[in-house]
């Protein structure tokens, strides 16, 4: 009887402190998962796909930066001073098309004030599944981007977003931190080193070239439907939006490594495919910077071949609010096949 006893009493004390976490992270809400912060507390925001569909959710804005890591080092202020936004950012590192779209749905479905978005397109990304994701589905917090409250049990008792989420953001405020800004969210210019020495070392060096590759119907095919199925479907539903797609200017490096693998021509030839579809839509302002290569032949704007500095994603902002750089349904062939030809000839020797 007294087993009996105790055994009710462990289990009781249990479910009161279970309730008492729950209660604290719901309060709370570290992942922003029920409301914007409060006022009384000061938020670290650090966690892209725990913190991402939250701030699309509940935050006050008019606007959205999205992508992958090409848009971490963006800045919101810069953004609000060049088009009198009131902007936010929220950057998925490996992002594919499709999982920029889902989060952009659910803004949509939440935020009826949203009047432009800028959205990175990826040469990494474009000949992906319309339907890929950047990781597999166990890796994603689903609990926090679907519309079910039952499983809501796996936020509110998850040590994760207790410990991590919760008490991070009481240490924060009694630390006297501030909420991270947009500025500085995701920023990674003080966390990497730059220039051609860590360029170097991630593209590994000199590469022997290989012969060029024709891109293929099926790929061809798999653009069209992503691009079908997440730009062009989205934008169109959206005709009151202006909607900001850029190509990330990557590195001359970058170019340098299609070229010997043979496959520069098939990689513009996908963006040329993108633009042609994209550029039926009046309200798509579609941005390339490639023909800057003073810029991306500067091994110290980048920390490897891919990833650049703030002051490049500034002057792409510049150049957006300026209507520089951009693609037409009248110059976008002879736009791609200029800087095929200008890459495809250029002298990578002194990159190295």
């Amino acid at each position: 009887m007294e087993y009996k006893k105790w055994g009710m009493s462990v289990v009781a004390i249990t479910l009161i402190v279970l309730c008492i976490l729950g209660s604290i992270t719901a309060i709370i809400d570290p992942y922003f998962h029920y409301h914007k912060p409060l006022e009384s507390l000061e938020y670290p925001i650090y966690d892209e796909r725990h913190q991402s569909d939250g701030i699309l959710r509940n935050f006050d804005y008019d606007t959205i930066i999205i992508g992958s890591s090409m848009t971490l080092n963006f800045k919101t202020s810069e953004l609000d001073s060049f088009f009198g936004t009131n902007a936010v950012k929220v950057p998925l590192s490996a992002a594919t098309y499709n999982e920029v779209n889902s989060n952009l749905q659910r803004a949509f479905a939440a935020n009826p004030n949203i009047k432009k978005v800028f959205i990175g397109l990826d040469g990494f990304a474009i000949t992906r599944d319309k339907n890929a994701f950047a990781f597999a589905a166990e890796q994603y917090p689903t609990y926090l981007t679907d519309n079910y409250l039952l499983n809501d049990v796996n936020y509110l008792f998850n040590k994760q977003a207790f410990v991590t989420g919760s008490l991070r953001v009481l240490m924060h405020t009694l630390q006297k931190n501030k909420t991270t800004s947009f500025d500085e969210y995701g920023n990674y210019m003080d966390l990497y080193p730059f220039g051609k020495e860590a360029v170097l070392l991630h593209t590994g060096g000199r590469q022997p070239a290989n012969e060029e590759q024709l891109l293929s119907e099926e790929t061809k095919q798999i653009v069209t439907e992503s691009i079908q199925k997440n730009v062009i479907s989205l934008v169109e539903q959206h005709p009151d939006v202006q909607f900001y797609y850029f190509f990330p200017p990557v590195s001359m490096y970058y170019f340098y490594m299609l070229k010997q693998n043979g496959t520069l021509k098939g990689e513009l030839e996908t963006y040329k495919i993108a633009s042609n579809l994209m550029l039926q839509c009046d309200n798509i302002h579609l941005f390339s910077f490639f023909e800057e290569l003073d810029m991306i032949s500067n091994p110290d704007n980048y920390m490897d071949a891919y990833h650049y500095c703030e002051d490049i994603n500034s002057q792409m902002l510049v150049w957006m609010s300026e209507g520089s750089h951009l693609l037409t349904k009248e110059n976008y062939v002879d736009y791609w096949d200029s800087i095929y030809e200008t890459f495809n000839s250029y002298n990578y020797d002194p990159l190295f």
